[in-house]
């Protein structure tokens, strides 16, 4: 009895060991599928008008945040900072910039209400600039070798001075 009780027991193992060769041989020589697996993630930004008049705060803006110091982590603490000031997070890295030696602000309008209260929260000498590429999306922060710790009596929002646009974290 002993020895039928064995044969049957090593004969279900021996058919759970072929069941699992053919699915594991079938997964493995299955084509690889050519849509990503994961959900795409939703935008950083949208673009989003306003009036003349509109305060617009931290949680409205998105920032991208590049180092021109040469010193490694200014973006990734810079951003940190920003972003425990309510701006909302779009890129980060690297960039060559040496005509930037504290902090310069990059948007692609002259009276953008954004970009404003981003070069705020550097202090009054802080420089925006129109007329360069932008590597991020949002308001753009080069910071250069010389960046000094942002002031805590930062304003927490600027009212447009006339009708603009800037890019806004989606609404969800």
């Amino acid at each position: 009895m002993q020895r039928q009780h064995q044969t049957l027991t090593m004969g279900v193992l021996a058919a759970l060991c072929v069941f699992a060769l053919f699915f594991g041989m079938r997964a493995v020589t299955a084509p690889v599928p050519d849509q990503s697996l994961v959900a795409d993630p939703e935008p950083a930004c949208e673009t989003r008008q306003i009036s003349a008049g509109t305060k617009v705060g931290p949680q409205e803006v998105t920032v991208s945040v590049y180092n021109a110091s040469g010193r490694a982590g200014m973006a990734s603490k810079t951003m940190q900072e920003l972003i425990e000031r309510g701006f909302a997070p779009g890129n980060s890295g690297n960039v060559k910039a040496p005509e930037v030696a504290f902090v310069q602000v990059w948007t692609d309008s002259k009276d953008n209400p954004a970009a404003e209260l981003v070069a705020k929260q550097f202090g009054p000498a802080t420089k925006i600039v129109t007329d360069k590429t932008l590597p991020g999306i949002g308001v753009v922060v080069v910071i250069g070798p010389k960046i000094q710790p942002m002031p805590k009596d930062a304003p927490a929002s600027v009212t447009a001075q006339s009708a603009a646009s800037f890019c806004s974290p989606p609404v969800t």
